[in-house]
């Protein structure tokens, strides 16, 4: 005899679930950030302020480096990936358009071709039904 499995598995209380999800809830919520910079971060090293100053002029620095010695910027290579992305952008549309007018072409001439076969394979079977009439 088997014994019954139902009484043997443990099925949690709704309301302790739902205390569970909601301690989850808030500690997920008061250790993550709202996108600032400068906010309190658990898992990482907070940059100061002279720090984040020199990282910027040093960003600076290699873009003016950069524009001395030809080279192209961050800026221009942002530039470039926009223009090549919009490009994409377009060329998906005129292919969707042009794909559901290829279908749509495709279904006409399909049924154009259903209906002259029905029509011929009617012409050629009432034509055999008359036997006085000599087939071609």
């Amino acid at each position: 005899m088997k014994p019954k499995l139902n009484h043997l598995i443990h099925r949690p209380n709704p309301m302790a679930r739902f205390a569970v999800v909601l301690v989850t809830g808030l500690v997920l919520l008061a250790t993550s950030s709202c996108g600032k910079q400068d906010s309190w971060s658990p898992f990482g090293r907070k940059e100061s302020a002279g720090e984040a100053a020199f990282n910027k002029l040093e960003s600076r620095f290699e873009d003016l480096k950069a524009q001395l010695t030809g080279s192209k910027t961050s800026d221009d290579r942002a530039a470039f990936w926009q223009a090549t992305t919009a490009l994409f952008i377009v060329l998906s549309g005129f292919a969707l358009v042009g794909g559901a007018a290829l279908g749509s072409r495709a279904r006409r001439d399909s049924d154009r071709l259903r209906e002259s076969m029905t029509s011929a394979g009617a012409d050629s079977a009432s034509a055999n039904l008359n036997p006085e009439e000599p087939t071609a």
